[in-house]
């Protein structure tokens, strides 16, 4: 038996992030599952978390579980900068989760689309700015 494909996982926070990548790949939602909003057809999910870190890492460790097996993991979302003018995008190049302080580094693209930058989590909402 062949190994099965190498499914594409999107994570997203917001009903509003998730529009566009439902519309592009077709996806359909999932109403057999109730925990979270989920879409999905043969090769790409999408899972709708809600906002913050802790409920995100809830929703994909839910999802891994429903879903075992190879996946590409892709969190999609809107976030804060200082500096950027409303709607850059940017790619995560490295992830702090300010809470714990831990850190992840992303693979990038050789020949990426936009620029990078560091990106740091928070585990709840508000109007909190961090430097």
């Amino acid at each position: 038996m062949p190994p099965s494909p190498r499914q594409i996982r999107f994570v997203v926070a917001l009903p509003s992030e998730a529009k566009p990548i439902n519309r592009h790949f077709g996806l359909i939602r999932d109403n057999t599952v109730t925990e979270y909003s989920l879409y999905r057809n043969q090769s790409v999910a999408l899972i709708i978390t809600g906002v913050g870190s802790d409920v995100s890492e809830q929703a994909t460790c839910w999802l891994q579980q429903l879903l075992p097996g190879p996946a590409t993991w892709i969190n999609v979302g809107i976030a804060g900068h200082a500096h950027l003018t409303i709607g850059e995008a940017l790619l995560a190049s490295e992830i702090l989760h300010r809470p714990s302080g831990l850190k992840w580094r992303t693979r990038i693209p050789t020949s990426p689309p936009c620029e990078s930058a560091r990106l740091i989590t928070c585990a709840e909402t508000g109007n909190r700015v961090y430097p």
